[in-house]
């Protein structure tokens, strides 16, 4: 579960590469789990994490917009 808050932004270009969207394979907790509507300036917005195709519990890196 990510303990972050998941976006909900249906065409949000970026939506695919994004760790906070779960179009890029990220899972809301089960039990508990905060969206936003984040809005995309462009290709992503500022909230934009990527999504790390690494397997393993690393966290991805924040890239600024």
């Amino acid at each position: 579960m990510p303990d972050m808050a998941m976006c909900e932004h249906p065409a949000c270009p970026s939506r695919e590469r994004c760790y906070r969207h779960a179009a890029s394979g990220t899972r809301p907790g089960e039990h508990w789990q905060t969206y936003a509507d984040f809005q995309p300036v462009g290709e992503r917005c500022a909230r934009f994490l990527r999504a790390d195709p690494r397997p393993g519990p690393a966290p991805p890196e924040r890239l600024e917009p």
